[in-house]
């Protein structure tokens, strides 16, 4: 999923452990309850996602944007 146009997706609960999604976009993404455990987003762009109760242990945030993301 690297390099993918994920804005706006509605993504509850989904399992993403492990994934690699180097230079996502994942601006205003609804992340809630996510597992994003080990996941590689390296150089992603998470602006303004909503990130509450997601799992992150292990990610990799290496040059991600994290503006506005709670």
């Amino acid at each position: 999923l690297s390099d993918a146009d994920l804005r706006f997706a509605h993504a509850n609960a989904v399992q993403l452990d492990g994934a690699i999604l180097r230079k996502a976009r994942l601006d205003q993404a609804d992340l809630q309850g996510a597992h994003l455990e080990g996941v590689d987003l390296a150089g992603a762009r998470l602006e303004g996602a909503n990130l509450s109760q997601a799992r992150l242990e292990h990610a990799t945030f290496t040059g991600a944007s994290l503006v506005g993301a709670q």
